[in-house]
């Protein structure tokens, strides 16, 4: 299998690289931190301006039409800037009314988001431990009432959720038990009278929170089918593990060049430190982490280039990734020494950002359980 990219991907990739270099520098990271949002609404704009926004969205629609493998491309380049934003969960909230919203919903939200006009992210999580989700009974509820559904419930850990435009809210229905696998998927605007929100600043600078709300919702707003909520969300989650995966491996990368320069210009015993084995083997290792990471990171946008579904895929890329990550920014950390752990020194941004993104899309132990239950699909074949 040939994982090369052509001339077209490698131009994409570059516009991307040297956008970022020049627009989001280590000192603007810093910046957003301290913002109330957690991000630059000014970066969101210029990246939905240039296209970034609307990778995979039709043209039709106001996007650029590419990828998955575009999609792992930009994000490559995002993690190696610790680009902060709602930028993964936009694209999962994309990819699912690409795929599963009726004609009127792509209208009214693609054009939206590829303009850098909508922020949509998906609110589906309702405890901290996701172990079983798809058995679990969601207090999130909707109860037909007429034309319309009356939800009501509250979502945890929703990222950017306190600057979201549009939600993607998971709610149960009484015919399936409120059974979160039997659930339904909907889809509407933020509404005027402001939801309860609880936000919480990360231990990477990001943002989370928890949404409390009670609304009447037209059927209208049902995304995908009714009962089916759970499989359509699904869909969004893959590419969106497949994004994480990518700027986990676009982290880990610059956390090693980061690691090597300071290697060569440390000295100690009147050599460089970089020339002690017990570095350079250290080093090594995360090197090959890395490189593990991102080609099955490649190929599981390849087989959804392909057409194909890449769940078990996806959830292995995001494991991979996320501990090439945190072994290379430890090791990084190390290799600085106190430095390492100082605010001063870019390093410390990298670490903090390793324990973010293994919640994305879900926590680890989920993954696990995806690749597992892939396998013993395999055996009962």
């Amino acid at each position: 299998m040939n994982f090369d990219l052509d001339e077209e991907q490698e131009a994409f990739a570059e516009l991307a690289r040297e956008f970022l270099d020049q627009e989001c520098s280590p000192e603007e990271v810093r910046e957003a931190e301290k913002t109330e949002s957690g991000f630059s609404q000014q970066m969101y704009q210029k990246l939905a301006d240039l296209g970034f926004l609307g990778l995979i969205v039709d043209e039709e629609f106001g996007g650029v039409a590419k990828g998955y493998t575009e999609v792992v491309l930009f994000y490559e380049e995002a993690g190696r800037h610790l680009l902060p934003g709602p930028y993964i969960s936009t694209l999962i909230a994309t990819e699912i009314i690409r795929q599963h919203g009726t004609p009127d919903q792509k209208e009214q939200n693609l054009p939206l988001i590829a303009r850098g006009e909508a922020i949509t992210v998906p609110a589906w999580l309702e405890r901290s431990n996701d172990c079983g989700f798809e058995e679990n009974r969601l207090t999130s509820t909707a109860v037909v009432k007429g034309p319309a559904y009356h939800l009501q419930g509250c979502k945890r850990f929703v990222e950017f959720g306190a600057s979201a435009t549009h939600l993607a809210w998971l709610a149960g229905t009484e015919e399936t038990g409120c059974v979160a696998k039997q659930s339904t998927l909907f889809l509407f605007p933020v509404p005027k009278e402001a939801p309860e929100v609880s936000e919480y600043v990360t231990q990477g600078g990001g943002r989370v929170c928890d949404i409390k709300l009670e609304l009447e919702c037209p059927d209208s707003c049902v995304l995908g089918a009714v009962n089916e909520g759970w499989s359509v969300l699904s869909l969004g989650l893959e590419l969106g593990r497949i994004a994480t995966a990518a700027y986990a491996v676009g982290a880990a990368q610059k956390a090693l060049d980061i690691a090597v320069n300071y290697a060569g210009e440390r000295h100690q015993f009147g050599r460089p430190i970089g020339s002690f084995q017990a570095i350079q083997h250290q080093l090594a290792t995360c090197r090959c982490l890395i490189e593990q990471a991102r080609w099955l990171n490649y190929h599981a946008a390849g087989v959804k280039d392909g057409g194909s579904r890449a769940t078990p895929l996806a959830s292995m890329a995001k494991l991979a990734s996320c501990r090439a990550l945190r072994q290379t920014a430890t090791v990084s950390s190390l290799t600085h020494g106190g430095y390492g752990f100082m605010e001063d020194y870019d390093i410390q941004l990298y670490f903090r950002r390793a324990k973010d993104l293994e919640t994305r899309c879900g926590s680890l132990v989920m993954d696990r359980e995806i690749v597992l239950d892939s396998e013993l699909e395999e055996v009962d074949r």
